[in-house]
């Protein structure tokens, strides 16, 4: 469990079984899914699906494009995109089997490549490698696969994105010093929260298609066979914990 207020761990669940570089609850299903790192020891490049208690993650299938999807998310009608780091393009994932197509050449080569949706169903993408640090959000058609507009980020560091989330009302994002920020997607002022764990790599707000509640699910990579994974549930005060 996170706290998106400060960026530490609340509580651990369990753990999840895979390498994760990629977290995104189904706004259809409620469930929560996964796409493995390409340095997970037993199924690389693979999708799977994770149970919020204990944590466990449940094979779904191969990436067919041969790389790992470096992000993964759903948009509100349920249509799951990825960033594959094969091609360096949007794709879209069958979540039965796991599957990955490619929308379209997107022509640039890509790295970090995160991706999220924020309320108005806008696909935000951080990852474009024409310099060395992360000066730029860009927005992405899932029709065509192709960037449509640059926000310029302030301040910049040599330090990259690595997840990013969007809670129904502000973009969350990690970075790769393992440090948690908001993202204000109108003036591109990037907020520090706090240090978060080592090697954070993937974040994820349950029920973001409603403002309230959602809750953050968190994958933090302290090494190749060390996991975490936790969840918040943000409610108001008059609500009872689970």
């Amino acid at each position: 469990m996170l706290d998106p207020t400060t960026g530490s761990v609340v509580s651990t669940i369990g753990p999840i079984g895979f390498s994760i570089t990629g977290l995104t609850f189904d706004p259809t299903s409620d469930m929560l899914y996964g796409s493995t790192s390409r340095l997970n020891p037993t199924n690389p490049k693979s999708f799977i699906s994770i149970s919020l208690s204990p944590g466990a993650g449940t094979l779904i299938g191969s990436n067919s494009t041969g790389g790992s999807n470096a992000d993964i998310a759903f948009d509100s009608a349920g249509i799951l995109y990825g960033w594959s780091e094969a091609s360096d393009d949007l794709v879209t994932i069958k979540i039965s089997i796991g599957a990955s197509t490619v929308v379209a050449d997107f022509g640039s080569f890509t790295r970090g490549s995160e991706l999220s949706f924020d309320l108005i169903g806008t696909l935000w993408f951080a990852g474009h490698a024409d310099s060395a640090v992360d000066s730029e959000l860009h927005t992405v058609s899932p029709t065509t696969g192709l960037a449509t507009w640059s926000l310029s980020l302030t301040p910049t560091t040599s330090a990259r994105f690595n997840a990013m989330a969007f809670d129904g009302t502000t973009m969350f994002a990690s970075r790769n010093d393992s440090t948690l920020h908001t993202i204000d997607l109108t003036t591109g002022a990037v907020t520090l929260i706090g240090s978060s764990i080592t090697g954070i790599d993937a974040i994820a707000f349950q029920g973001v298609v409603i403002p309230e509640p959602s809750s953050l699910a968190l994958l933090s990579i302290g090494a190749i066979d060390l996991f975490g994974y936790g969840w918040r549930r943000k409610r108001k005060q008059t609500h009872t914990n689970h």
